[in-house]
């Protein structure tokens, strides 16, 4: 009934709350490189809003939504050990031996990409039954608009440079799901919310990556224009 309907919105709600409050997605480095984008802005724009997660998150949350609390020594560790740690060794080995992490990039390029397949095949098989659910709701396209607005927030921010627009603007528009997906699992028994955590993710991707590919391809045919 109506009273329902109200609660399924009430918890998908949450989950976009959640994502709004967590910031830095572990793969943003990658998508901005694969996008054309400045690589370097993306990577110090990680580790800034990784920061600002696990300073924001915990004082936030309470503060919006009474009743929840956020440990945040357990995002600390997932944010560590997703994004910190393999950014850290791939800085040293840049570093140390240019030379061996040059011939190393393509191959862990491959590998990243595979990798991102295949978790978002995993996510998608492992949640399907709940992913079902969401079909019908209007959540995709709350999901959608969420991911654009935040996009396009990063984007207008992001200076005159291509590059660095590009950066903002993805690394914006999304999101750490790890984060948001811990908190959630912390704080609501639902899995409506934490469902709602990853169709909102899996939207961006779907949403934002043709986005951007699109965007660098016509840069890249104005630039062949000019020369």
């Amino acid at each position: 009934g109506e009273a329902d309907d109200f609660h399924l919105s009430t918890l998908f709600a949450l989950g976009l709350l959640l994502l709004g409050l967590a910031s830095g997605a572990p793969f943003m480095p990658k998508i901005v490189g694969m996008a054309k984008g400045d690589v370097a802005v993306a990577v110090a724009l990680l580790v800034m809003l990784m920061v600002g997660t696990i300073a924001f998150l915990p004082v936030a949350l309470p503060l919006l939504v009474q009743g929840t609390q956020v440990n945040p020594e357990e995002i600390v560790r997932l944010l560590l050990l997703l994004i910190l740690l393999p950014l850290s060794v791939g800085l040293i080995m840049r570093a140390r031996v240019p030379s061996f992490a040059d011939r190393l990039a393509p191959v862990l390029g491959v590998v990243s990409i595979a990798t991102l397949l295949a978790a978002t095949v995993l996510i998608i098989a492992l949640h399907w039954q709940s992913l079902k659910q969401v079909f019908g709701t209007g959540a995709i396209y709350a999901a959608a608009l969420f991911s654009v607005l935040c996009a396009l927030a990063g984007w207008l921010l992001g200076g005159r440079d291509a590059g660095q627009r590009m950066a903002l603007g993805l690394g914006t528009g999304f999101r750490s799901f790890p984060a948001a997906l811990i908190v959630s699992v912390q704080n609501f028994a639902d899995p409506n919310v934490q469902v709602m955590v990853i169709v909102t993710t899996l939207t961006a991707i779907a949403v934002l990556q043709p986005a951007a590919w699109l965007l660098a391809k016509r840069g890249s045919a104005a630039l062949g224009e000019r020369d």
